[in-house]
């Protein structure tokens, strides 16, 4: 899973609800300067993943991701905006 939210939404809680569904977490973040640094939210996730942009999780993703697992790109809606237009 591919997340990056905004610093002003509760992303804390998306993260408890979704992490016990993602085998691995890999936290990024859009263009926009109102995205929470990645790093910050490790202490939620021990042992999740950070990368700096976007396409560098996806690269990451495409990767790490067995060929029957789906990777979600979550969080925030600009985020998978972004994603979207990356992998068109």
């Amino acid at each position: 899973m591919i997340f990056g939210c905004m610093r002003d939404k509760k992303y804390e809680e998306m993260l408890s609800l979704l992490r016990p569904h993602a085998r691995e977490i890999i936290f990024t973040k859009g263009a926009s300067a109102r995205f929470i640094e990645p790093s910050a939210l490790l202490k939620l996730v021990p042992g999740a993943r950070v990368e700096s942009s976007l396409p560098e999780a996806i690269a990451y993703a495409r990767t790490a991701a067995l060929p029957e697992e789906t990777v979600l790109v979550c969080g925030s809606l600009y985020l998978i905006g972004e994603a979207r237009v990356l992998l068109q």
